[in-house]
């Protein structure tokens, strides 16, 4: 599991929060660097937002997870206790190749993805991190 169990079974709020809160900062990040034209980073940056945001969701129904940066085997992790969040997670999974082939440069030619494309992935990741949050905000106060 991505941390400690004993934290996360007493803790699986405040744990929820930091993934929801270190994924804002990987969202920032993207668009930083997007707009100072690094976009295979701002790329990478994005795969990165929506899988921390994703690994809130498994720890607000207190599931211990291994660690892993495929977005496929968090889909199938999370849509099972968070079918409400399906359309945002397909949509987003194809980034899972973002969190790496730009960063190893024997991984293939695959192109950089354009601005247009960057922005539309910041704009669905903006959207499916504002649910989360919501979503950890209303097991908080036991909605």
């Amino acid at each position: 599991m991505s941390g400690d169990d004993d934290e996360l079974a007493r803790n699986h709020i405040q744990v929820a929060r930091r993934w929801v809160a270190v994924a804002g900062r990987d969202f920032q990040s993207a668009h930083a660097c997007l707009n100072a034209g690094i976009p295979e980073t701002a790329a990478y940056r994005c795969q990165q937002a929506v899988e921390k945001s994703m690994k809130g969701l498994p720890v607000l129904s207190r599931v211990p997870f291994r660690r892993m940066h495929d977005l496929e085997a968090l889909r199938d992790l999370v849509l099972p206790g968070f079918s409400e969040f399906s359309v945002f997670v397909e949509r987003l999974v194809p980034l899972t190749d973002w969190g790496h082939v730009f960063r190893y440069p024997d991984l293939g030619d695959e192109a950089v993805p354009s601005t247009e494309e960057l922005l539309a992935a910041l704009y669905e990741i903006d959207g499916f991190s504002a649910r989360v949050a919501a979503a950890i905000d209303r097991a908080a106060t036991g909605g």
